[in-house]
């Protein structure tokens, strides 16, 4: 700052009532009050003061500013306990420190394009083995938004899950859920929750559910009926990694208690979305096989291993 571009203005004019004529030992005294540099001081000075010290004055005003003002707010490590146990699941070291939120338009748009990716199996029966997630619109152009992608998909992990998602305007959803090979599917009403766009980290949103639960060998009748509340939490984003490579990936947990047909339900599952590669983890409770067929506690692990590719 060159002298020309401070006015040749006197202390009083510039200073106001609280700030008659200042000397030096006015300018240190006013730095030293709590509430801060009065910037008017600094800038005023008597016809003739030595431009040096107005320069040492203006920049002794930024190095407190500096230091006074809080820090710029960092990424914060919303994982509880819970959450813990689960993403374990996945393996050593595969969630690593908090990374600035995600754009969930970017979100949905990965998760929902047409591709297919190949996961590991970290846990469960399949363990060791790979699976292929196949992404594919369900039905045709009635079904189109007004953004140009279908409203439907079906994403499927063969012998894992199948479910029907569909997006409206709180984010995407899953209406029906097929899981393994236990011959049960179930639908929901309102449809799980999957990505909520207005669920910002560290919060979470609650839902009451009615759940359908029918055979495939009689779709139409219903097996078991009950009431599931689901709860759905944003647990903010973090560097995921994997074998595909490292990712910034949303990390979201969804619980389910309740009871369903004559299984008692207290579950909760992990999901981990990548705005480039959509679905990069999932640690999933499944819980029609388990507690209506095999009567115990189990989930299934997977994690990205391959980058994954377009659908044709």
């Amino acid at each position: 700052m060159s002298d020309a571009s401070i006015p040749d203005t006197n202390t009083a004019e510039l200073a106001g009532p609280l700030h008659p004529a200042l000397s030096d030992e006015g300018v240190a005294a006013a730095q030293s009050e709590d509430r801060g540099t009065d910037l008017r001081v600094v800038r005023a000075a008597p016809r003739g003061h030595c431009p040096t010290k107005r320069l040492v004055a203006v920049a002794a005003v930024f190095v407190q500013l500096a230091a006074g003002s809080p820090a710029w707010p960092q990424p914060t490590n919303h994982l509880d306990a819970i959450d813990h146990q689960l993403v374990i699941k996945l393996g050593a070291g595969v969630v690593g420190a908090p990374v600035e939120p995600i754009d969930p338009a970017k979100l949905i748009a990965a998760i929902t394009r047409p591709h297919s990716t190949e996961f590991r199996v970290t846990e469960g029966p399949k363990k060791g083995e790979t699976v292929l997630l196949s992404v594919r619109k369900r039905g045709g152009g009635s079904n189109a938004t007004a953004s140009g992608r279908s409203s439907s998909w079906t994403h499927e992990l063969p012998g894992i899950l199948t479910e029907h998602v569909v997006e409206n305007s709180a984010g995407l959803s899953a209406s029906t859920l097929v899981i393994g090979t236990s011959g049960y599917s179930s639908t929901y009403r309102p449809p799980e929750p999957l990505l909520l766009s207005a669920i910002a980290d560290g919060k979470s949103k609650s839902f009451l559910m009615d759940v359908e639960v029918h055979t495939k060998t009689q779709p139409d009748k219903v097996k078991y009926h009950g009431q599931i509340r689901v709860t759905y939490s944003n647990k903010g984003t973090y560097r995921i990694k994997t074998p595909a490579g490292d990712f910034d990936g949303l990390v979201v947990r969804t619980t389910y208690k309740g009871k369903l047909g004559p299984a008692t339900m207290n579950d909760a599952d992990i999901r981990i979305y990548s705005p480039t590669m959509g679905l990069i983890a999932l640690v999933v409770h499944t819980r029609l096989h388990a507690a209506l067929v095999l009567n115990r506690d189990q989930h299934t692990a997977l994690l990205i291993d391959k980058p994954s590719k377009d659908a044709p």
